[in-house]
């Protein structure tokens, strides 16, 4: 058995790894073994990013590098592995969703570790599927905050431009945003569940 030592660093060259590669693709448990050395850190943390819940995070860790095992003859070597793996990654996590989404129990234990939060509001914003969704609250907001809300998040001004712009202090336009932000989290949650995927949709990893 040939056995790879390859040290893949930001230094390795695409020779490398496509050696590696093809390594695995003939069934090579020592090219896995490397490959698995290399990224099982780098795939675990963007999983804990995706799912809040450590138990389940490791179950589907070893799920991915599992599926790597099993349907390596599919590889392309000519592409790099890590997008390869990462979307591994984020199909495992939204196969996950979906089935919570049937599971009354699952949904509730994600739900008590995931909270939406601002950075959450931004995925929606640029997620097509929230979009319409988006609009309809932003119009629930009064007049001059909706104003603020889209100057400052659908034209990606500033504060300070949009003080200036309408004629107010900054900390005007601040209050204007954290009662825009809060309300939309409010209205946000009472689908939360179904919002929480699609932020992963959206925000998954590299």
């Amino acid at each position: 058995m040939t056995f790879y030592t390859l040290n893949l660093t930001n230094k390795q060259t695409y020779d490398q790894e496509k050696t590696l590669l093809l390594a695995l693709k003939q069934g090579n448990e020592a090219a896995f073994d490397q490959i698995y050395e290399t990224y099982k850190h780098r795939i675990f943390h963007n999983l804990k990013r995706m799912i809040k819940i450590p138990e389940v995070v490791n179950e589907l860790h070893q799920d991915i590098f599992l599926k790597l095992w099993q349907y390596r003859a599919r590889i392309d070597e000519n592409q790099p592995l890590a997008s390869y793996l990462f979307t591994i990654a984020k199909n495992v996590a939204i196969d996950f969703y979906k089935k919570a989404e049937k599971e009354q129990q699952l949904k509730e234990n994600l739900l008590r570790h995931m909270e939406l939060q601002q950075d959450d509001i931004e995925n929606y914003i640029r997620h097509n599927e929230t979009k319409e969704l988006l609009e309809k609250l932003i119009n629930k907001l009064p007049a001059q905050r909706q104003k603020v809300f889209r100057l400052i998040k659908l034209e990606n001004q500033t504060y300070e431009y949009a003080a200036t712009h309408f004629g107010v202090s900054v900390g005007t336009i601040k209050d204007h945003m954290a009662k825009a932000i809060r309300f939309l989290q409010t209205e946000f949650k009472k689908d939360e569940f179904h919002l929480l995927v699609l932020a992963i949709a959206s925000s998954i990893l590299l």
